[in-house]
């Protein structure tokens, strides 16, 4: 017979009789369920926030040709003040606004090393030292300490005088 041996109605302090009347539940078994309940809610938590950052990713991704398009037409204006700094100040309030919901602006890379986890390399160029960033075509931006989106760049690919001048 279910809850022989049960103390339930007995006063026992460590049991209590389920709703279905012929069940004992111990406070060992309660501890269990709420320590399953609390790993289950930091679960979902986690769960929400990375789908949140997902979304969020998404979005700038998105936006980031607008942040170029702002670039080009800076570049483009660069003699007509006012446009300029019309340009100028749209893509500072934009990389502002996305920057407070993570997003990062890498700097700028020419002249450094290629790093394929930061560099895209779309080009070779014998006017700069093998390996080395001769120009960037496209920023390279990171969101929450990642990569969203590399930087293209034409990497150099002339030999230093010191590696290939030296045959006899």
């Amino acid at each position: 017979m279910p809850g022989e041996g049960c103390r339930c109605n007995e006063g026992g302090a460590g049991e209590a009789r389920g709703e279905k009347g012929g069940e004992c539940v111990s406070a060992e078994s309660y501890k269990r369920l709420a320590a399953d309940f609390e790993n289950f809610r930091r679960h979902s938590e986690r769960q929400l926030a990375r789908a949140r950052d997902d979304g969020k990713s998404e979005v700038m991704l998105a936006l980031l040709p607008v942040l170029d398009g702002l670039d080009s037409a800076a570049a483009h204006y660069s003699g007509n003040k006012e446009a300029f700094e019309g340009f100028a100040g749209l893509r500072k309030e934009l990389l502002s606004a996305l920057g407070a919901q993570g997003l990062k602006e890498l700097p700028s890379c020419e002249g450094a090393k290629f790093d394929p986890h930061f560099h895209e390399a779309v080009k070779s160029s014998g006017e700069a030292p093998a390996g080395i960033v001769a120009k960037e075509l496209r920023r390279c931006y990171a969101f929450r300490g990642q990569v969203l989106r590399h930087a293209l760049v034409i990497v150099g690919s002339a030999e230093s005088r010191e590696e290939g001048g030296g045959k006899k």
